[in-house]
């Protein structure tokens, strides 16, 4: 009877870690996008999402942070895909190591107004939000220091800006 119940107990526990496992890039992508365009004020959105926390590898496909309103352009913030890799052994040391990051295809489209630009505007909400915060910045500093985060290798493949002021918009490459 007691083996019966370790066998079933085990069995539904396998089961709950496959079906996590399963799930966790589903549960990544959406918790980039809800907080992402909760954060940024302007809606988030992700291609697709590949974790792998046995290796410490990941990526984000198609990343897009739409303009804020009042901008004509369809997206601030393109990019093709972000590859990481993690030292999984100082995931949870004072110090995480990691060994490269992978930017592929950025594109940022920049829209200049009178005032205000679309950056400017995306990092207004961004501070916005953390204003909010019932963390001061003297509770922060008594709670010590905070992780380090060190990447050894860093790398942007094709970026592209794109300026759009008035009546004119031109890309631009970089070599």
């Amino acid at each position: 009877m007691i083996k019966k119940t370790l066998i079933t107990i085990s069995l539904l526990l396998l089961l709950a870690v496959g079906g996590g496992f399963y799930y966790f890039d589903s549960l990544v992508k959406n918790g980039i996008e809800i907080a992402g365009s909760q954060v940024l004020g302007t809606e988030v959105t992700v291609a697709s999402v590949s974790i792998s926390p046995l290796n410490g590898t990941g990526s984000i496909n198609g990343l897009k942070i739409q303009n804020p309103e009042g901008f004509n352009s369809d997206y601030a913030i393109e990019l093709g895909a972000l590859a990481i890799d993690l030292d999984l052994s100082t995931v949870f040391s004072e110090v995480i190591l990691v060994n490269s990051v992978v930017v592929t295809n950025p594109q940022v489209t920049y829209e200049n107004r009178i005032t205000t630009d679309n950056i400017r505007a995306l990092l207004s909400n961004l501070s916005d939000t953390g204003s909010t915060s019932s963390t001061t910045a003297a509770e922060t500093q008594e709670s010590g220091p905070g992780t380090e985060v060190i990447v050894k290798d860093f790398q942007m493949l094709d970026p592209q800006v794109t300026l759009v002021a008035a009546a004119i918009s031109a890309p631009i490459r970089f070599a």
